[in-house]
């Protein structure tokens, strides 16, 4: 019985949570340029901007290693 209650506890943390990773799946790139240690430069870019419209919560990959052109 109670690996029965186990495995069933497993097929749901599994369903729950690729609900989830697909809910929130990220949309763009946040880019942070720190070479410069006075100054940081930052770039945000968007793969579909459709999905901005469509919910409140917008989930972004980082990169830290960045080299973006300065002015």
């Amino acid at each position: 019985m109670y690996i029965l209650v186990a495995i069933l506890s497993m097929i749901f943390g599994v369903i729950v949570t690729s609900i989830i990773v697909i809910k929130f799946a990220p949309i763009g790139t946040f880019k942070i340029d720190m070479t410069d240690p006075n100054s940081h430069a930052y770039k945000l870019e968007i793969d579909d901007a459709d999905h901005l419209y469509k919910g409140s919560v917008m989930v972004l990959r980082i990169d830290r290693n960045a080299h973006l052109p300065r002015k």
